[in-house]
């Protein structure tokens, strides 16, 4: 029994030891992956357009054509200037949601994967 007095304890010291972790890399959204990154001048329109504010793009992430409209701008976790994104591609009128970031060195975007919808499917 006296070797379980011993054993015990450096178990729970062995449960209780973590490894560090460093945080993600300068640059990189957290998931992985860089995103897309956007013309300056979209980004520019990213930067300081109201929320609600529409532009038609001549080209593009989502091709010529398509009609972005920007949400508000929020602080997202990642530390960085944010907006919700409504594509509707010019061909097809397709309605696609994303997210631009302020990546420090540009805006980037990426498919929205995550939402909460009302019953027209528009953002919440």
């Amino acid at each position: 029994m006296r070797w379980a007095a011993w054993v015990f304890p450096l178990l729970l010291v062995g449960c209780v030891n973590t490894m560090p972790v460093s945080p993600p890399a300068s640059g990189t959204i957290v998931g992985g992956s860089q995103g897309t990154v956007v013309d300056p001048s979209l980004g520019g329109f990213f930067a300081s357009a109201p929320a609600g504010a529409v532009t038609t793009l001549a080209s593009g992430p989502w091709g010529a054509g398509a009609a972005v409209t920007v949400g508000p701008s929020y602080g997202a976790a990642s530390q960085r200037v944010c907006r919700h994104l409504e594509v509707r591609r010019g061909a097809t009128g397709a309605r696609q949601h994303a997210v631009a970031c302020d990546a420090g060195a540009g805006w980037v975007t990426r498919r929205l994967v995550t939402g909460v919808y009302n019953g027209e499917g528009a953002l919440k």
